[in-house]
């Protein structure tokens, strides 16, 4: 836990300007309150929730027979674990999870106080909230599955037939299935779990990855971008040491003998293109 927060810290800190603040709140807005993210930065969705979570957390405080300071505990705990995310720029969905289970609670409070119309509430509430986080979180979760098991692990089980060296290293982000299914040694370019990627960054934060290429040679590059392309300033580099091996490219993972699940990978394709160099010299 303290390797990757130091990692993070290294890498991440950055001096932004208002505008990128702005930027980064607005990137992370469905993550906040809503639990249900509708694609684009900005999320309306997300206001109406958290307007109609404010008002049953006011109207639930306001009755004096029954102060519950359990629920102002939750519902305060749960601002503070939000404005911390945000203020420490977290873009990971999952870091919001619990407060925004959190601050639920009132609205869940709220609709089974109600004794009258306690039924038609909790219509409202399947109709409109539960049942399209339900399917939203459904195709998420399909996707994303998609995107890591049947794309990022081929990455892996490719290099785990390609190379049968099992000590050759390669350098990648992110360190998980490809590493685990290629079998071969991983260099974490974001320093999560290679302290030596720490150093390289404390030492020159804008070069340290060709300097890491350079220094420790790994057999393997998987990168995100084109090493090869001329804006880049160490393509000469790449170009007379590494050769392409492979692309890998989101869009060939799309397809399924099953129609439904061909639908839902292509509505929210879910991975990232990469370009994968093996070392010729």
């Amino acid at each position: 836990m303290n390797n990757t927060i130091t990692a993070k810290k290294l890498l991440y800190s950055e001096n932004l300007t208002i505008q990128q603040h702005i930027g980064y709140f607005f990137k992370s807005f469905g993550n906040f309150w809503g639990m249900l993210k509708v694609p684009g930065d900005f999320n309306p969705m997300t206001v109406v929730i958290l307007i109609f979570e404010l008002v049953c957390f006011i109207y639930l405080i306001r009755q004096r027979e029954k102060r519950n300071y359990f629920l102002w505990m939750i519902f305060l705990f749960g601002w503070v674990k939000q404005i911390i995310f945000i203020s420490q720029k977290s873009l990971f969905d999952w870091y919001y999870w619990v407060p925004q289970l959190l601050l639920f609670v009132p609205i869940l409070i709220f609709v089974l106080e109600q004794k009258e119309k306690r039924n038609l509430w909790l219509s409202l509430l399947v109709i409109f909230y539960i049942f399209p986080m339900l399917v939203f979180q459904t195709v998420h979760c399909i996707a994303t599955g998609n995107g890591e098991w049947n794309y990022r692990r081929t990455i892996g089980t490719f290099l785990n037939q390609y190379e049968k060296d099992k000590n050759q290293w390669i350098l990648l982000e992110p360190a998980g299935y490809v590493p685990y299914f290629s079998g071969l040694k991983a260099i974490d370019e974001v320093g999560l779990v290679d302290k030596q990627i720490q150093e390289e960054i404390k030492k020159d934060k804008v070069n340290y990855w060709i300097n890491t290429v350079k220094t420790r040679k790994p057999k393997y590059l998987l990168s995100y971008e084109n090493l090869y392309e001329e804006k880049n300033p160490n393509a000469e580099y790449y170009q007379s040491h590494y050769k392409l091996l492979k692309e890998f490219r989101v869009k060939d993972h799309l397809k399924s003998d099953n129609k439904i699940l061909e639908k839902i990978y292509n509505l929210k394709p879910s991975g990232t293109d990469y370009n994968l160099y093996i070392r010729v010299d």
